[in-house]
């Protein structure tokens, strides 16, 4: 951890002396995990909307773009480059 991170730790241990405080700390924190949730499960689902779509090729053609689009709003939630496939796809 950081300097800053110790200190944003220390000045929320400080402040949980008060009872408000800790209900503050409390629902911040979930208030951020549930918009984590909420995003990794977009991402699940547009993951598997492209992946859908790839595999039924012959059923839907010409998504290319759809699939592409899909790609490049989630790129800095993937765990692979799909740079190279964005190009063909956008070609």
């Amino acid at each position: 951890m950081t300097n800053e991170e110790y200190k944003l730790l220390a000045d929320i241990r400080s402040k949980c002396a008060d009872p408000v405080w800790v209900d503050h700390v409390i629902h911040a924190a979930v208030e951020g995990m549930v918009m984590y949730a909420k995003r990794q499960r977009a991402f699940a689902v547009d993951m598997e909307t492209v992946a859908a779509l790839a595999l039924n090729a012959r059923l839907f053609k010409k998504n290319e773009k759809f699939i592409a689009d899909k790609l490049q709003m989630n790129h800095d939630a993937c765990g692979l480059d799909w740079s190279e496939q964005l190009e063909r796809l956008r070609k």
